[in-house]
C-alpha cells in the first residue's frame, strides 16, 4: 500500500509543527459520510477530481458506472465505441468532490486525448471480471500503461474485481488479485457486482473519502497563501506524492524568483533616481550657462 504522508519539508515555516500534527491526526482518525445529496449553503470547497476506467471488453465497466450513477443495473450492456464523460458528485463534510469518469474502450489505449487525460488523471479504475482468467491477466498491460503516466503524481488506483455475482464461474480467485494489487502498489482492491451492486458503495465511498483526506492533509501541511491560486485537484495529488522531488523546488523557484524580481526593482529604482539626478544637474548647468549665471 502506498505510503500517503507528506514529507516535513513541505511544512510551511509559519506552520507549528505541534499544531499540524494534531490536524493530520483528526483528519486520519475522523469518520465521514458521503452523501449524495448536495447541500449547497453549506458547502465551503470544491474538488475536482478526473478518473479513468480501464480493462477488457466484456467486464462491465459501463455498468459499474451506471450502478454507481443510477443505483441499477444496465441490461444489455454493450460495449463502449466512444469515449464516455460522465461526472458524479458527492458531498463530505463541508467538502463537494466533482469526479468525472473516462470510460476508455477496451480496444484503445493512450493515445491523442487520452495521452493529455491521463496526464492529469488522480484515479485509475482497474476493472478484471473473476469469470475471465484473460481479463485479468491482460490487468499487467494496463498497469505498464498506467505507470508511463505516473513518474510525476501519486494517484490513487483502484482494482475492481466485477460479476461476483457469477461466483460458481469463478476463475480468478481472491488471493491472486490480493497479490496483484500488493506487487502493483495499488490503493484499493474489491470485489464486486455491478448486477447485484454487491461493493460498490463501500469500495468507492472508501476510496472518495482518501481523496478528500489527501487533499486536507496537503493544505494543511502547505497552509501558504499560494494555495488559493492551485486547483484543488493538482494540489491534493501533485503534492500529496511523499518524496515527489518535483515539489520543493516548485516553491524554492517561486522563493528565488521572487527575490530576484525585489533585487531587480530595487535596481530599477536606483537608475531612475540617478537619471533624476542627471536630468537635474544638467538641466541647471544647461539655465545657468543660458543666463549667464556661471
Amino acid at each position: 500500500m502506498k505510503d500517503d504522508s507528506l514529507h516535513e519539508s513541505l511544512l510551511d515555516k509559519k506552520t507549528d509543527v505541534k499544531t499540524s500534527n494534531r490536524i493530520i491526526q483528526e483528519i486520519s482518525t475522523s469518520s465521514y459520510n458521503v452523501s449524495r445529496l448536495i447541500d449547497n449553503s453549506k458547502i465551503k470547497e470544491t474538488i475536482q477530481i478526473k478518473s479513468i476506467v480501464l480493462g477488457n471488453s466484456s467486464v462491465g465497466k459501463t455498468s459499474i458506472l451506471f450502478r454507481l450513477y443510477n443505483n441499477r443495473f444496465l441490461k444489455n450492456d454493450e460495449i463502449s465505441n466512444n469515449y464516455e464523460f460522465n461526472n458524479i458528485k458527492i458531498q463530505i463534510q463541508e467538502t463537494k468532490i466533482d469526479i468525472s469518469f473516462v470510460d476508455i474502450p477496451s480496444k484503445n489505449t493512450f493515445d491523442g486525448l487520452m495521452d493529455k487525460t491521463a496526464l492529469s488523471c488522480e484515479l485509475f479504475i482497474l476493472v478484471y471480471s473473476i469469470d475471465d482468467e484473460e481479463s485479468f491477466n491482460n490487468l499487467n498491460n494496463w498497469m505498464k500503461e498506467i505507470k508511463k503516466y505516473i513518474n510525476e503524481k501519486n494517484p490513487i488506483i483502484l482494482l475492481l474485481g466485477n460479476k461476483l455475482d457469477n461466483i460458481e464461474e469463478r476463475k480468478v480467485s481472491t488471493n491472486q488479485a490480493k497479490k496483484f494489487s500488493e506487487d502493483n502498489d495499488i490503493d484499493f482492491f474489491e470485489e464486486i457486482s455491478a448486477k447485484n451492486g454487491d461493493n460498490i458503495d463501500k469500495i468507492f465511498n472508501e476510496c472518495f473519502i482518501k481523496i478528500y483526506k489527501n487533499y486536507y492533509k496537503v493544505k494543511n501541511k502547505l497552509n501558504v497563501l499560494d494555495v488559493a491560486f492551485i486547483s484543488s485537484s493538482e494540489m491534493a495529488f501533485e503534492v500529496s506524492k511523499s518524496l515527489n522531488p518535483n515539489i520543493i523546488p516548485i516553491k524554492a523557484n517561486n522563493s528565488c524568483f521572487r527575490k530576484l524580481r525585489n533585487i531587480l526593482i530595487i535596481t530599477d529604482l536606483f537608475l531612475l533616481l540617478m537619471l533624476v539626478l542627471l536630468i537635474v544637474k544638467y538641466g541647471f548647468l544647461a539655465f545657468a550657462y543660458l543666463f549667464n549665471i556661471i
